[in-house]
């Protein structure tokens, strides 16, 4: 027999309009079959993996800077750091990240097609990075400086930009990313925002070619969305022989500050899996 108090099911309970026990049998058993089945809910919540993980086979470069450059995601491609030096990471672990002085220090990694968004199609860049000042001493153009990126002379492809307090567009704050013909034309997307000394910032760079889009985050919210084939200057990246560059991109500006977790998909993170990346728990 299949009855029903307050609209929840209750196998095989009798009813009887004069029993003070019936009530207090069905409202017992209730509150045990509720119990349980939060209890198996959380279970199956605890356990089941998270579909918004980032996918690990997209990895194509890794580096997680625990006392060294070197590339964690098994495809062998390794940094050679200059001039910058191991410090604490957002977690506060010692030699856990780098340290540049903003003159002279960078990480270079050779050049590889997989490095190049018109190679892979689809493309994104997660990283952490802590500015250490406002006031670039060593910076280029209107008074930005290029903390990661990928080009030189007539090989540009794509790069990280932060602007600084004295710039001449009245960018303060400004943080973006660009992608590049080889020539240099760019088009980005960007978010103008308080930026405060010595914290931690996580940025994502999604690029896609199919879609003709760049989507960039800030602290695991999208922050600007913007074409750049369809761009004012029709830029159509392709694929340049330049070393990418941590710390600077062509030696034109450094970045004084502290960068970590630098790691590089041949595919278009999710707006989930980038949050995912913003709240990962700290590395074993």
């Amino acid at each position: 027999m299949l009855s029903t108090t307050d609209d929840h099911p209750i196998i095989g309970a009798r009813r009887n309009q004069g029993s003070d026990s019936y009530a207090w049998t069905v409202k017992r058993l209730w509150r045990t079959l509720s119990a349980a089945s939060l209890l198996t809910f959380s279970l199956l919540a605890t356990v089941a993996p998270s579909s918004a993980a980032a996918p690990k086979d997209r990895l194509v470069a890794r580096y997680d800077f625990s006392g060294s450059a070197l590339d964690l995601s098994g495809q062998g491609h390794h940094g050679t750091v200059h001039h910058a030096r191991l410090t604490r990471d957002r977690f506060g672990r010692p030699r856990q990240a780098y340290f540049f002085n903003g003159s002279d220090a960078y990480v270079e990694v050779p050049d590889h097609d997989v490095f190049s968004l018109s190679t892979t199609g689809q493309f994104s860049i997660s990283v952490w990075m802590r500015p250490d000042t406002l006031e670039f001493i060593s910076k280029e153009g209107t008074g930005y400086v290029h903390w990661l990126g990928k080009g030189e002379a007539g090989q540009h492809e794509w790069v990280f930009r932060m602007y600084s307090r004295s710039n001449t567009e009245r960018r303060d704050n400004r943080t973006s990313f660009y992608l590049f013909n080889l020539i240099g034309e760019g088009a980005g997307s960007f978010v103008q925002e308080q930026v405060i000394p010595r914290r931690w910032y996580h940025y994502v760079a999604v690029m896609s070619y199919k879609d003709d889009t760049i989507t960039w985050y800030k602290n695991g919210k999208q922050q600007d969305q913007d074409p750049f084939i369809n761009s004012w200057r029709h830029v159509d990246p392709k694929n340049g022989i330049a070393p990418i560059r941590i710390g600077t991109r062509n030696f034109k500006s450094y970045f004084k500050g502290a960068i970590d977790d630098v790691r590089i998909y041949d595919w278009t993170l999710s707006a989930a899996e980038v949050t995912q990346l913003y709240h990962e728990a700290r590395r074993p």
